[in-house]
Parts: structure tokens; sequence; C-alpha cells
């Protein structure tokens, strides 16, 4: 997000001022009672407030997108072993409780897939 501002001629320090918080649900919290005036976050937290927030907050950019993770795994993990938990992973929203639970699938990233983060600025 600090990218995107800056690729506008917004500067932290200078013509905004970034406060980090705990979590996108707080972010989004502190924008409805006025504390601050933006926030960046998920369009998944997003959904989660709106419905409570009625027609306060609304979207109004959006950064590049990355790929979710949601399962990662360590390297000293034997390959062996790696593919037969992307298997399982994979297969789960196939399965009757990932039905239950409405699972609706996962895709398989690589590292690479993260070098637009890495490359974020610190600040």
């Amino acid at each position: 997000m600090v990218v995107q501002l800056r690729k506008h001629g917004l500067v932290s320090g200078k013509n905004i001022d970034f406060v980090y918080l705990r979590s996108h649900t707080s972010c989004l919290q502190h924008v409805l009672i006025g504390l601050i005036d933006a926030c960046g976050t998920t369009p998944s937290a997003m959904h989660h407030l709106k419905n409570l927030a009625e027609e306060r907050l609304r979207g109004i950019a959006e950064t590049d997108a990355i790929s979710p993770a949601l399962f990662a795994i360590h390297s000293r993990v034997p390959v062996s072993d790696r593919k037969l938990l992307v298997e399982a992973i994979m297969a789960w929203p196939k399965s009757p409780s990932g039905l239950d639970i409405r699972l609706s699938g996962f895709a398989p990233v690589s590292d690479s897939d993260y070098d637009v983060v890495r490359k974020f600025p610190a600040d």
C-alpha cells in the first residue's frame, strides 16, 4: 500500500501519517468512529464490517493483487512429504467435510509468487 501511495505523491510524515493497528478490523473500526480518515485493509475485512457500517465504508482504490496464503511449510520438511501435504490439502474441498464448511478450493503457489511483497518498503 505504501508503494501505491508514493506513486501518487503522498509522503509519510509530510502529507500523510501512517498509524499501524493490531488488525484489519481494528483499522476499519477506527475509520467508523472517526479516529482515522482511511484504512488499508483486505476485501474480506471490508466485507465483514460493511454490513454493520451500511454505506459508511466504501473502497476507493485497490493495490496489485497477491496470492493469499493459508498454508506454509518449512524447507526442512522433505519434498516427498510436502507433495503428500499439498495433495491432501488440494483434495479437502472435494471431501464431504470440505463441502460442509464450504471450502471453494485451494491453488498451489510458489515462493516466487511473493517476491512482490518482499520488495515493499519498510515504512
